[in-house]
């Protein structure tokens, strides 16, 4: 049997008559003639095809046929690195045609970062802003800002609550329309005053209130008939304050404010301690005028004074939570019914969750086990029993006195009754005193008896003391 070679059974190709491959243009320069004679064997059909060097114009791999690929590939490979266009054409960005130096990746290897700089220089702009924030309206609008958010801090701390005031919030929001509107009427010259100061210290040049307002910059500046004083409180702080206070009276309109104030009459909390039957009518009367007829209304002040009676005779019943301690009101928590019948109330789901995974509650900070061990509340104890003693009380009553010196004391001058008591007083006063420097001055017998007994004894008889060694005796 011959030796045959897998080539023998297929037809040779030349490269004109593959049409599947692409022609494009190609230099004499594409494959690099000192490649090994290996290789070059190996790639005799590759260098037969015509490749595209530039990325932005050669074709994915993914289009040539499956059998061309490797060929391609290594055509690529053998042809290395492109090397760009060797001469760029002129483009005319000003008067003079510009073109691209092939020759600048000689001489440098990396690029280059140009930064982009504007027209006017960052110095040029800190110097503006330097000139704008030494300038006498900067400081006035400052002080103004400040005086403003100094008088709503409150009403916005208060507006910011989660579990908010109704009553204190409306006070709150009319304190401070009041003192918005008495800083626009004369509040002026008390600022006026601040600023001046303040740009005498700085020195910073302060303008004549009196010269004309000149409005715009530069060569388009305008003088208009006001002068700087009308321009600086009229329209600089008299209109600012104008639209705060339209702003305020649109979110917080009177009658709104009303209606809240009215209704918290009605809050529960602290068992009704706001509940004021006066202004539940005026509620009604009002602005619900049509849900109650004319008999209603008449008995409604009786009504709501006996209700009143039984609310505040109301106990709440309250119960703990069987995880954190703490305590339920009624109509809270989630109540759990175990297999055996057991009933547990927990506070909320995180409690009942931690139960159910057997966490420990003196392990929690916030629990109340936690708290009773490490005495957290024991001040808050301390307060309530001293709360909870009650005083003895102190009879008055006159012993042993008949109905004539008791009706002689009735009729008796205040001044007189209160002389005597004044002297009743001075008399316990002092007969307290005497008993206390009696108990001292028997004390003070006692401790110096105690020395000159002690001094008696001799100092080099040694003192008595229990007998040692085995004598007899009892042990």
């Amino acid at each position: 049997m011959s030796n045959n070679k897998i080539d023998c059974y297929f037809k040779k190709r030349c490269s004109q008559d593959n049409t599947s491959s692409p022609i494009l243009e190609t230099s004499s320069t594409v494959i690099s003639e000192a490649s090994p004679t290996k290789v070059q064997k190996l790639d005799q059909d590759s260098n037969c095809l015509n490749i595209e060097r530039d990325p932005g114009l050669r074709k994915p791999i993914w289009d040539y046929s499956i059998d061309e690929r490797d060929k391609i590939r290594r055509a690529y490979l053998k042809a290395g690195p492109y090397q760009g266009i060797p001469k760029y054409s002129l483009q005319h960005v000003d008067r003079h045609g510009r073109r691209f130096l092939p020759t600048w990746y000689k001489r440098f290897s990396d690029c280059e970062i140009i930064n982009d700089k504007t027209g006017s220089s960052p110095k040029a702009a800190a110097d503006g802003a330097y000139d704008l924030m030494m300038s006498f309206e900067f400081v006035l609008i400052l002080h103004f800002v400040i005086e403003l958010l100094e008088m709503t801090d409150d009403l916005c701390e208060i507006l910011q609550y989660k579990s908010q005031d109704i009553l204190n919030a409306m006070d709150a929001v009319t304190n401070t329309k009041e003192l918005i509107q008495k800083f626009r009427e004369s509040g002026w010259d008390d600022l006026f005053d601040k600023v001046k100061i303040f740009c005498e210290k700085r020195e910073i040049d302060i303008p004549d209130m009196s010269a004309p307002h000149r409005s715009g910059r530069g060569r388009l500046r305008k003088e208009n008939p006001i002068i700087l004083e009308h321009h600086y409180r009229v329209d600089i702080f008299t209109s600012t304050i104008d639209s705060i206070l339209q702003e305020m009276n649109y979110r917080f309109d009177e009658n709104a404010v009303e209606l809240l104030r009215l209704s918290s009459a009605l809050d529960p909390k602290d068992g009704y301690k706001s509940f004021n039957i006066n202004e539940i009518c005026t509620l009604v009367e009002k602005f619900y005028p049509k849900d109650f007829n004319d008999h209603e209304k008449l008995h409604m002040k009786y009504q709501l004074a006996d209700g009143h009676k039984r609310l505040t005779a109301m106990v709440l019943k309250t119960e703990l939570c069987r995880f954190s301690g703490a305590k339920i009101y009624p109509g809270r928590g989630i109540r759990f019914i175990r297999s055996d019948s057991q009933v547990f109330l927990f506070a909320n789901s995180k409690c009942k969750r931690y139960f159910h995974n057997r966490l420990r509650p003196a392990k929690l900070t916030w629990t109340a086990v936690y708290r009773k061990q490490h005495k957290k509340d024991a001040a808050a104890e301390a307060v309530k029993k001293r709360r909870r003693a009650t005083k003895k009380p102190y009879s008055r009553s006159i012993v042993g006195a008949t109905l004539e010196v008791i009706q002689k004391r009735r009729t008796e001058k205040p001044e007189v009754r209160d002389a005597a008591r004044e002297a009743a007083l001075r008399e316990i006063k002092e007969r307290i005193k005497k008993t206390k420097d009696e108990k001292k001055a028997k004390k003070v017998e006692v401790m110096s008896k105690q020395k000159t007994g002690k001094s008696n004894v001799s100092k080099g008889a040694a003192p008595k003391g229990p007998k040692l060694g085995g004598g007899g005796g009892k042990r």
